[in-house]
């Protein structure tokens, strides 16, 4: 009887035979016994070579462990050493044998026993599509003024659940914005088409981009009918001033305060304007008989609306202009004196007694800025002309 070499049950016969090979007797059986694997001659894990998997994917490696003549041994994957010596980043449990694919790139998989061991390499591509994703872009914008190229690009990418970059994705893409008059690259009308040429990502230029309405506004981008990804906050101010009004009382009366109102400061696109209104006088400095100055200070508007106070003191028509910007607006305020402040009187040193005031004999009404006070009245408020000395003064007579 030759040496087993096949790992299996057995069992003996003993048999006593005749010269012609004929039974003597009945053979005797031995018990059944099991023939073991001798030891470890080889051994190599499955798949093994070069593979490659999707991203989400899981590789459950086997062993194959067999002796000399072939027998397979069982190994305890837990007894095997599994271990990366390659991978393009991220952690990675491989004990036991099971690799789950998660970023893309290539990997070098080394599995050992005692003396033993064996490698595969993992190509792992991206996944299924999940996501698109934007980067780039502004958060600030001026209404009627694109952003700028190359600054202000946004990239739009395809990703799978685990972010790899789908470079096969060949979806159609388009933007919206809560802004109804933003100008886009790519809308529901005019999406658009992903090639394998973009390798997945496509930046879109900045000056493609512009928006209208002031406010803070938001940029979604769309694919199958659903918003990917969105760049909230965008903050657009308004644009360059392109008309507003001004209120401007017709009359006032010197050094008291008087209000003047701008309104609808707008940009071109109707948002409201802020800014700086300047007050100024195009025709001379304002200044009184006194030599006191008017008060012109500038005010803020604020949202398009905005009102400041002046004091003028000469009493004569005034032009004012109320500059925003680079635009004005102009109005004319009759400023009247104020109230009687003092009197003068001119009188002829040389006089006749009992004869009328001989030239000059004049008396002049002025107000606190020297302003002739011509609403003055005598009728209404009568002035007493007295003397001092003993002469006696009646109806302008000495």
């Amino acid at each position: 009887m030759g040496n087993a070499e096949t790992s299996t049950s057995y069992r003996l016969a003993l048999a006593i035979l005749d010269s012609n090979d004929s039974w003597l007797a009945v053979p005797v059986w031995t018990p059944l016994f099991f023939l073991r694997p001798g030891p470890l001659s080889s051994f190599g894990i499955d798949p093994n070579g070069i593979v490659s998997v999707d991203a989400g994917e899981v590789i459950n490696f086997a062993v194959n462990a067999e002796d000399a003549y072939g027998n397979i041994l069982s190994l305890d994957l837990e007894s095997v050493s599994w271990v990366l010596l390659q991978s393009p980043g991220g952690d990675h449990d491989v004990s036991g044998g099971r690799f789950e694919a998660r970023l893309t790139g290539s990997y070098k998989l080394k599995a050992s026993y005692g003396e033993f061991s064996d490698q595969c390499i993992i190509y792992v591509l991206a996944g299924e599509f999940a996501q698109l994703r934007l980067s780039g872009g502004a958060l600030s914008a001026r209404a009627g003024i694109a952003w700028l190229d190359d600054d202000d690009d946004i990239t739009v990418s395809a990703h799978d659940v685990f972010g790899n970059l789908i470079t096969d994705f060949e979806g159609e893409v388009y933007f919206s914005s809560t802004d109804p008059g933003a100008t886009l690259p790519a809308t529901l009308g005019a999406p658009y088409q992903f090639s394998l040429e973009n390798q997945g990502k496509h930046d879109f230029g900045g000056s493609a981009f512009g928006f209208v309405n002031a406010g803070l506004q938001r940029l979604d981008v769309w694919y199958q009918g659903t918003v990917q990804v969105s760049l909230e906050g965008i903050n657009v101010l308004a644009g360059l001033l392109a008309d507003f009004s001004v209120e401007i009382p017709l009359a006032t009366t010197a050094g008291q305060p008087v209000t003047v109102t701008v309104t609808d400061a707008v940009d071109a696109f109707g948002n409201p304007v802020s800014g700086l209104a300047v007050v100024e006088l195009p025709q001379g400095n304002g200044q009184s008989p006194s030599g006191a100055l008017p008060g012109l200070d500038a005010f803020t508007v604020s949202a398009g609306q905005g009102s400041g106070e002046l004091i003028l003191v000469a009493a004569e028509p005034t032009t004012i202009r109320i500059s925003l910007d680079s635009l004005a607006e102009s109005g004319v305020i009759a400023v009247s004196a104020a109230r009687l402040d003092r009197l003068e009187f001119d009188l002829n040193s040389r006089q006749v007694p009992k004869r009328v005031f001989r030239a000059p004999a004049q008396l002049t009404a002025f107000d606190r800025f020297a302003n002739l006070a011509d609403n003055f009245s005598a009728v209404a408020d009568p002035i007493t002309i007295a003397t001092s000395g003993s002469g006696l003064l009646a109806n302008n007579i000495i």
